[in-house]
């Protein structure tokens, strides 16, 4: 031992972003995906520890990492994509660059001619076609491929596989999609009568948070309704939800 080193570190809290996806597998483990724009950082490897150690808090459950480069990323030579290893804890992930071996432009026409001839869609096609924005293109930028698969998802005769396929891509891609681009593919989705429900039940989950802040911050019901818009019943029932 060479020096002392102070106990009261403060816990580090990531607030500024979410996991981006996380999935159950046949075998009981957890999939946690994070889709990267920029090139990896030991700051992103201690933003996922701190991602994999909360879901592992709260679920108890075996956690394998991916994370996915958007086109434009390279491998990186510091081997900061692999993991990293700080002594008491190993993290390891698994890294797929969409820049190496997608090639974007072909696998979009390829997509475009199956859904025109009405042919089935495989797994393989449906997660081209939620990442093609990411992936490797000479002739469109992300955001122009994005409103281009956005059209060409909405020929697919099954209404509900065409609105989960936009809504995902745009899900995965919303970062990078640009305001023009956003506006076109929204004003498309909001006439999915599925994305009209789902967007009245967020809308309804956001104002709910929001209404139990406010509680917790000790705001009078009528500052909450103003605030929330929500009825003074739903106000009263949180307050109780919160006590317990």
């Amino acid at each position: 031992m060479v020096d002392v080193v102070q106990t009261s570190v403060p816990l580090i809290q990531v607030k500024d972003r979410r996991m981006d996806v996380n999935f159950v597998l046949a075998d009981g483990t957890l999939l946690h995906i994070e889709f990267e724009s920029s090139e990896p950082t030991e700051d992103d490897q201690i933003r996922y520890g701190h991602y994999d150690l909360e879901l592992y808090n709260q679920r108890r459950q075996k956690i394998r990492r991916l994370v996915v480069y958007s086109a434009g990323i390279k491998k990186s030579t510091a081997g900061l994509d692999t993991g990293m290893d700080i002594g008491s804890v190993t993290q390891v992930q698994t890294s797929i660059y969409l820049d190496q071996n997608f090639n974007g432009d072909k696998i979009f026409q390829e997509i475009k001619i199956k859904i025109k001839e009405e042919e089935p869609l495989t797994a393989k096609d449906k997660l081209n076609i939620i990442l093609l924005p990411m992936m490797f293109s000479k002739t469109a930028t992300k955001s122009q491929r994005a409103w281009q698969v956005t059209k060409v998802a909405r020929q697919i005769k099954e209404n509900h596989l065409s609105d989960y396929l936009i809504g995902a891509m745009v899900s995965v891609n919303y970062n990078w999609i640009g305001p023009l681009e956003k506006s076109q593919i929204m004003g498309v989705l909001k006439m999915a009568q599925v994305f009209q429900d789902l967007y009245k039940e967020f809308e309804e989950k956001g104002k709910t948070e929001v209404a139990k802040e406010l509680i917790l911050m000790h705001l009078d019901v009528e500052q909450i309704i103003q605030a929330t818009r929500l009825s003074r019943e739903k106000i009263t029932q949180l307050r109780k939800e919160l006590e317990h």
